[in-house]
């Protein structure tokens, strides 16, 4: 499993308790802090795993621009599963 965590301030929320997570876990964690870092991260997993899920979670605009580079990669719509935080920009 990888969690692509995008943060352009660098913040990261939960890091300490993310890394805890991974490290009991085989969860991979990337910290990113650029669009351009998210889609290369996007691009390599779509090209290794044709029929994975994903997860995208954040502030809507995030989350459908995310869900939209994922379509775009051929990740079937059925394989994408979204929670948008509302409130958010």
């Amino acid at each position: 499993m990888q969690l692509l965590y995008l943060d352009s301030r660098k913040a990261y929320l939960f890091k300490d308790e993310l890394d805890g997570i991974a490290s009991r876990l085989s969860i991979r964690v990337s910290y990113l802090d650029s669009k351009e870092d998210l889609h290369r991260k996007i691009d390599m997993f779509t090209s290794q795993y044709k029929d994975g899920n994903c997860f995208v979670a954040g502030p809507k605009p995030m989350v459908d621009s995310v869900s939209g580079y994922l379509q775009k990669n051929n990740v079937p719509k059925r394989n994408i599963k979204k929670d948008a935080f509302f409130g958010y920009s």
